[in-house]
This record gives C-alpha cells, sequence and structure tokens, in this order.
C-alpha cells in the first residue's frame, strides 16, 4: 500500500484491524521508521472504531510495537529473526484459539538502504506466509518514495493499492491502454527518462529539446495525473504502467 499521508495510513489500518478483531484474527501493527504516528496515536484511533480495545490488547487480540521490536532484534537486522518473530506470533495466536494472524509493517526503510536486503527480505516473507493464516500489508509513504522505489515494491508484492487525498485506487498489474489517459507522446517520454533519474536538463539533450520545454512537459503531466510534484507524477506512471517498465532497464544503460 503506498499512501500519501498519516490519515491516509490510518484510513486502511482502522478498518483492516476492525474486521480482523471481528474475524478472531490476531492483529499486529509495526510502527514505521520515521512516520508521524506514533503507538498512542494508532490505538486511539483503532479504539474509535472498536470501543472494547482494551479488552482486546489484555487478551491479546492486538499489539502495536515499534520499529525496532520487529526488524531490529539484537541492534541489527536479520532476516531469519524478523521471519522467525512472524511465525511465533502466529503460532502464540493459533494457541489462544484465534483463526489467524493479519499484520501491517513498512519496509520502506529497507528498500531506500538496503535494497539489496529489501528483495531477500519480501522473498523469505511471502515464502513463511504462503499457505499460512496471515494477511499482510506492506506500506510505503508516498511522498518519500523515489520511482525506481515505487517500481520495486509494487514488483515485489501480489497487490498494490494507493490512497492519496483520501481516494483508493486498485494498481492494475497489465499496462493501462493509451485511452485511459491524456499524456502525449512528449510527456510519456519525459516521465520515462525522468523515472531512469535523468534530470531536465538532461533530457532535454536526449530528446533535442529546450530544458524549459522538458519541464513544460513536466508540469503538463503532473497535472493531468493529479499528482502533488514530478515524483509523484513518475511514481503513478509507473505503478498504472502508463511507462513501459521493460524498457527502463535499457534506458538506465545510455
Amino acid at each position: 500500500m503506498f499512501y500519501e499521508t498519516k490519515e491516509d495510513l490510518l484510513d486502511i489500518v482502522v478498518p483492516y484491524f476492525k474486521a480482523g478483531l471481528e474475524n478472531n484474527e490476531f492483529c499486529l501493527m509495526v510502527i514505521a521508521k520515521g512516520l508521524p504516528l506514533t503507538k498512542e496515536v494508532a490505538q486511539a484511533a483503532v479504539r474509535r472504531a472498536v470501543p472494547n480495545l482494551e479488552q482486546h490488547a489484555t487478551a491479546g487480540h492486538i499489539e502495536f510495537i515499534s520499529h525496532e521490536e520487529w526488524f531490529l532484534q539484537g541492534g541489527d537486522f536479520n532476516v531469519p529473526k524478523v521471519v522467525g518473530v512472524l511465525r511465533d506470533k502466529l503460532a502464540q495466536a493459533l494457541a489462544r484459539g484465534q483463526a489467524g494472524l493479519r499484520v501491517i509493517g513498512s519496509p520502506a526503510w529497507l528498500l531506500r538502504q538496503r535494497q539489496k536486503d529489501f528483495y531477500i527480505f519480501e522473498r523469505a516473507i511471502e515464502q513463511a506466509i504462503t499457505d499460512q493464516p496471515i494477511m499482510a500489508i506492506c506500506s510505503f509513504p508516498l511522498p518519500a518514495s523515489g520511482a525506481a522505489e515505487i517500481l520495486a515494491a509494487a514488483r515485489t508484492h501480489q497487490f498494490t493499492i494507493l490512497r492519496r487525498n483520501g481516494i483508493w485506487e486498485k494498481i492494475q498489474t497489465t499496462k493501462a491502454p493509451a485511452t485511459t489517459h491524456s499524456l502525449t507522446r512528449r510527456e510519456l517520454e519525459v516521465l520515462k527518462w525522468m523515472a531512469t533519474g535523468k534530470s531536465a536538463r538532461e533530457i532535454g539533450q536526449l530528446l533535442h529539446i529546450s530544458q524549459r520545454t522538458v519541464e513544460a512537459h513536466t508540469q503538463s503531466a503532473t497535472q493531468k495525473l493529479g499528482a502533488a510534484n514530478k515524483t509523484q507524477a513518475v511514481a503513478i506512471a509507473l505503478l498504472q504502467r502508463l511507462i513501459d517498465v521493460d524498457e527502463l532497464t535499457s534506458c538506465r544503460q545510455k
């Protein structure tokens, strides 16, 4: 899940956990690193939808833990340890007679700082939850995510949803038809090169147009996609497959 604001994140956390508690599932939230969302704020938001939250917490039906408790046990990130915590939490829930586990956390920091470990982690988690009564959501802050990070995150998860400006979107895994948007060919070209990390000056040289023209195309594409800035415009174009992702690798080599 990509979200734009703290409120957008809570808009999925609250109903997600409410449904889990109603279905007798153990609910676990890992408070993301650097997120302006404390354990207290998250608990208060869930409590408004689940008045008997304290009873659930006392019974061990819901838990809010820190980033360090989940990802950095012993002071360092270790994939087997994180997977071990997940399996332990599930075993404890099943022992209490609960139906399963639903968890929400954010590996966004791992994708930004240690991309190789991010892929290893995602594969390990996928293997750990396969055929198990576990539902997991990985959350990523849209404003802090670069185009390459968004593409990597979307490709390593089964489903991708976007919560932006209070609106839900399910990101399709197939390329969007050209008729579903109003971007011009030149605007798409500019976004494609931006996704590879090229500056406006470099894109102008590649397309044989001025830097000012590149910036005009960027602004136009950003407005058409309803994005707040050019980074979000590239992210939306990638997620909706408006940009040919298979072409990006060869473009980066140029």
